[in-house]
């Protein structure tokens, strides 16, 4: 894929605050990120919190995906802006069994300089399996709750200060997501990316 997004998903994205965007990453791209996905799990085996935050920057392939051609062109048009800053790469994997899940949140809730979003932001998040009710689930919010079900290589593209929440995996098989979030101005906050994004 190249990066393409239609005008119709973005429409969609800027009356809703997301959109599914379908079959955006190969499946051999999506099997390497997932096997790194559950390498880094390893590390955070004994956290509550069992995702990964920038793991670009323990793993070159991670960030080469991370500050691909296809990941510019699609957040400067979701952004609307030539202009892009990066800030958070991170993989997330709940294992069968896990006691996590994501109560509802938007992705600046707890991000200081941005909490008044001032500044745009977008998590460009590709589904590293298909998504299920049993496997976690995905609902994200516009004037109601919706069940989005993305399938392995989709991305959904999440604004934020959109609300969306997840489930505890009760399948018998892992589900991975990799969360790619830009900015369209450069927000300094703790040890996250403080890079433009150029290609």
């Amino acid at each position: 894929m190249d990066g393409y997004i239609s005008k119709n998903n973005l429409d969609i994205y800027n009356y809703k605050g997301w959109v599914l965007l379908k079959n955006q990453i190969d499946s051999d791209t999506v099997d390497t990120i997932k096997q790194k996905a559950l390498f880094f799990r390893s590390w955070v085996e004994n956290d509550d919190w069992k995702g990964v935050g920038c793991v670009g920057k323990h793993d070159e392939y991670l960030y080469n995906f991370y500050t691909s051609k296809l990941m510019f062109r699609l957040v400067c048009k979701i952004l609307n802006t030539p202009d892009v800053w990066l800030f958070n790469d991170q993989v997330v994997v709940k294992k069968p069994g896990d006691n996590f899940f994501f109560p509802a949140h938007t992705d600046n809730d707890t991000v200081t300089p941005n909490k008044d979003y001032k500044i745009e932001t977008v998590n460009l998040s590709i589904a590293l399996d298909d998504f299920t009710d049993e496997n976690g689930g995905l609902e994200l919010f516009h004037t109601k709750w919706e069940k989005v079900y993305p399938k392995k290589g989709d991305i959904i593209a999440i604004r934020g200060n959109t609300l969306h929440r997840s489930g505890i995996n009760e399948s018998s098989e892992s589900r991975g997501l990799y969360a790619c979030v830009y900015c369209a101005d450069k927000i300094d906050f703790l040890n996250f990316y403080k890079d433009k994004f150029v290609i």
